[in-house]
């Protein structure tokens, strides 16, 4: 095998991170990777608009058409789902293809097929299928580029389980991350910032690989530390619906509702189950509500309507059997504002929906050993109610954030980060969070035990922190 990690191993360097020696620009580096690549496998192929034409994908591409002709190098329409479902099923049928964008923004098109089927496949046939997919892209700030051409879409794909990102910051490492997630067997997302492709520095000749998943100090010292089915509508949400207000002074109004069911089904399987807020938490001019009883279902649908901005609501299928009391007519709970369900003094329980439903249940199970909490249904998710999260926290100093979704990159991660820069000195222990682990969703009964929360998991979670 070319990717082998013995051949891989008797390619490297010395010397794994160089200072000095010979040096490449970074579309330099860029370039000689794939080179590389393409020289040592048939099986990689590189596609995208304009790998072949002059300017050749800021340069990235340049030379490689004519060195190993059209059928390894081709230009392709602009039809991003589709060629990213191709790549998907040429991955998983062997072939090791780079597909490369100019933009970050049109991979909002390709949502679908990038949640939904290049990061589970491996996952929903038990690991038989492996789909070594890089999609290459230039992010960021460009020139006067605004608020659709860039975009840096990382944070949106935090917490897809299946996925690896990468984001280079010099030229030995967009070189030896490139060669990393070409012998990846899992679908890899490369970030190029184009303000970092002027930058030279030393590069080695021939095959290395930067190990994916390990950073690296590039200085040491004390005084801080710095840390570097709506799937195919994600285009419309995020690049249009959410922008439009904003990008003509505020004198379109977009007011659009979007609702959906979302979390655990009845064996509904990986692609039929997520819970997809935490994608979009980070989505500049959209707000998303997640009710957690009746009256909130009816007061924040009402709000929601009546709101000149694009909202999105999730509400958990397993509360749709719930009862409680609603008034008639008209009325409206606030977007942007959570509530108390409980008050007590020895953690603050946070989060929305379903999932403090059993936050809940636990706790009622452990007042007999004279347990309470501060319960906090955020009840918005965006805008963020940072007055009640501080309020709590500041009063109990133990957090625990609940949430549907995946627990990495999401909603448990925003509130743990607003408390840990407003009131850190409030903790009496580390917060602790409770989601869904960094894995897509079973299908079968069995399984589903496992991988979702339950009474037990709250039940753990509370008295593991009330112990630190």
């Amino acid at each position: 095998m070319p990717w082998s990690d013995a051949f891989i191993a008797s390619q490297q360097t010395a010397d794994r991170q160089p200072v000095a020696g010979r040096e490449l620009s970074y579309i330099e580096a860029l370039n000689e990777a794939l080179t590389l690549a393409l020289a040592l496998d048939p099986n990689v192929f590189v596609l995208g608009q304009g790998v072949d034409d002059p300017s050749s994908m800021f340069g990235v591409t340049q030379g490689l058409a004519e060195q190993f002709g059209a059928p390894r190098v081709f230009d392709t329409p602009l039809s991003e789902e589709g060629l990213t479902g191709i790549c998907t099923g040429a991955a998983m049928h062997g072939l090791r293809p780079v597909y490369c964008h100019n933009r970050p923004d049109f991979l909002l098109l390709a949502f679908n097929q990038i949640v939904n089927h290049a990061s589970k496949t491996h996952y929903m046939d038990n690991g038989q299928t492996k789909v070594p997919l890089v999609i290459w892209s230039a992010i960021g700030r460009g020139w006067g580029s605004g608020a659709q051409h860039s975009q840096a879409i990382q944070g949106l794909l935090m917490s897809v389980p299946g996925l690896k990102i990468v984001m280079p910051s010099t030229p030995y490492d967009a070189k030896g991350l490139m060669l990393a997630a070409i012998a990846d067997n899992n679908p890899v997302l490369i970030f190029e910032h184009r303000w970092l492709m002027k930058q030279h520095g030393a590069v080695p000749e021939g095959i290395y690989e930067v190990p994916i998943g390990k950073g690296v100090y590039r200085e040491r010292g004390s005084d801080l530390s710095i840390i570097g089915f709506l799937l195919l509508a994600f285009n419309q949400i995020v690049n249009h619906a959410s922008k439009t207000h904003y990008m003509d002074n505020g004198q379109t109004k977009v007011p659009l509702v979007i609702w959906s069911a979302i979390g655990r089904g009845w064996g509904s399987g990986a692609q039929h189950s997520q819970a997809i807020q935490g994608l979009l938490m980070s989505v500049p001019g959209l707000k998303i509500v997640m009710p957690s009883t009746p009256y909130d279902a009816k007061g924040l649908m009402l709000a929601a309507i009546a709101d000149n901005n694009p909202v999105l609501i999730f509400e958990h299928r397993w509360l749709m059997k719930q009862h409680g009391a609603v008034p008639e007519g008209i009325y409206e709970v606030p977007i942007g504002k959570g509530v108390y369900r409980e008050r007590g003094s020895d953690l603050s329980i946070i989060g929305s929906s379903h999932t403090l439903a059993l936050a809940q249940q636990a706790l009622g199970a452990l007042k007999a050993q004279g347990i309470s909490a501060d319960v906090v249904d955020l009840r918005t998710l965006k805008p963020l109610d940072h007055e009640i999260i501080l309020e709590s926290v500041k009063k109990t100093g133990r957090v625990l954030i609940v949430d549907t979704g995946w627990a990495i990159g999401g909603v448990c991660a925003e509130v743990a980060c607003v408390i840990a820069e407003n009131c850190p000195q409030s903790l009496k222990a580390p917060i602790k969070r409770v989601g869904l682990p960094d894995l897509p969703t079973p299908a079968g009964d069995t399984l589903e035990q496992y991988y979702y929360p339950s009474q037990q998991t709250m039940s753990a979670a509370i008295l593991e922190l009330l112990e630190a």
